[in-house]
């Protein structure tokens, strides 16, 4: 597996992985991710067999990032494909001279809330109603 840089050209496959990883409601769309791409972002893809098993993309807004999507594809997990992606992405801010990442994963979602807790995470608030109605969220903060 490698990490590479994430292109325009790549968003259909990431909008593919992310209907597969996350609830259709909870998804995001191709204009979307073309907007983030096109922002101040720090992302990367990983790659096997040139396909890509999963991705980071987060935007750095003066000294904080705000983690917007973390994906692998459900038959990749378990393998470390996220605590890779997870441990470039905060490299790759510390160059950046970031100093805090920001993240939402929704309540019920355990094994975000886990991976993330194992990196130093901490969950600072719960956002009522953040995806839609009764569709909570724990705000996640690491400090780096």
């Amino acid at each position: 597996m490698r990490l590479e840089p994430i292109f325009h050209d790549d968003i259909d496959e990431l909008v593919r992985i992310d209907q597969e990883c996350f609830d259709k409601s909870l998804t995001y769309d191709s204009s979307f991710f073309d907007k983030l791409l096109s922002g101040n972002q720090v992302s990367r893809k990983a790659v096997e067999n040139d396909e890509i098993i999963g991705f980071v993309i987060s935007v750095l807004r003066k000294k904080v990032a705000v983690i917007y999507t973390l994906d692998v594809r459900i038959q990749d997990r378990r393998r470390g494909v996220a605590n890779k992606l997870i441990e470039w992405l905060e490299g790759g801010l510390r160059e950046r001279a970031c100093q805090e990442i920001i993240l939402q994963t929704h309540v019920n979602n355990t094994g975000a809330i886990n991976l993330f807790s194992k990196h130093g995470y901490g969950a600072t608030k719960r956002i009522r109603d953040y995806y839609s109605k009764g569709m909570d969220a724990f705000e996640m903060r690491k400090t780096l």
